[in-house]
Order: structure tokens, then sequence, then C-alpha cells
């Protein structure tokens, strides 16, 4: 039954007891026909508390069904967007630290640069010096054999 259905009823059955409760009274005046006409309209409304009831039931037996499926679902969708906004915090934090590694990165190149350079100026200043010590020492084998050869004639 619609809601209108059960509000029809209600109307119907209230209005039916009042009258046949009015037409029972012998004229006792609208104080004798209230109490009864009051008790009339509990009964109704707990007839349709009654009916309300079980259609509750049916529909929480027939609905019950989409309403787990209902929940599953929200969960699915809650777990689904929490995964959504973390891979999104995530793809931030690693693309400023991608960021950070290519700074980083050219930093370290012009370093590495600039210390192969200095290691190619002492290198090359230590292999003038090396040479300069071995053109030294032959010099000075070339003094002793010199002053050896001379001290033989003598």
């Amino acid at each position: 039954e619609t809601d209108e259905d059960v509000k029809n009823l209600l109307n119907k059955e209230t209005i039916s007891k009042s009258i046949s409760s009015g037409a029972a009274t012998d004229g006792g005046g609208l104080a004798s026909s209230l109490p009864k006409e009051f008790y009339a309209i509990q009964e109704s409304i707990e007839a349709m508390r009654k009916r309300t009831d079980k259609l509750e039931s049916k529909l929480a037996i027939k609905n019950g069904g989409y309403i787990k499926r209902s929940v599953a679902m929200q969960e699915s969708l809650s777990n689904d967007f929490g995964d959504l906004q973390n891979s999104a915090i995530e793809e931030f934090v690693f693309s400023s630290l991608m960021e950070h590694e290519r700074r980083g990165m050219a930093q370290r190149v012009e370093k590495l640069q600039e210390e192969t350079e200095y290691l190619e100026q002492t290198e090359t200043f230590l292999q003038k010096q090396y040479g300069n010590l071995l053109h030294e020492r032959n010099r000075h084998k070339l003094l002793i054999r010199q002053k050896e050869g001379q001290t033989e004639k003598a």
C-alpha cells in the first residue's frame, strides 16, 4: 500500500468510527463522544503501526541484499579514494625528490669537473716537477761520473 492509501484508510476508519460512536450516543453531547473517538483513533493508529512494521520488515528482507552491497561498495569506494589520495601525495613527494636530485646532480657534476680540472693541473705540475727532478738527478750522475773520470786521469 502507498502512503496515500494508508492516509485514506486511516481517515475513512476514523470518520466511520466517529460517526458510529456519535450515533450510538443518546444525545449525551460532545463530551461523552470524545473518549470513544480517541480510543477509535488509537486503535486505527495501532493497526496502521502493525501494517507499517510488516511492510518495513518485508522491505528490510527485500532490500537487505542491496543494503549489504551498498555498504560494501561504499567501503570499497572509500578505500579506493584513500588510495588515490595517497598516490597523489606520493607522486608529489617523488616529483619533489626527483627535482631535488636533478639540481643536486648538476651541482655534483660541476663539482666533479672542478675536481678533475684541479687534479689535472696538479698532475701536470707534479709531472713537470718529476721531470725536473729526473733531469737534475741525471745531471748529478753525469757530474759525478765526470769528477770520477777526472780523478782517475790525475
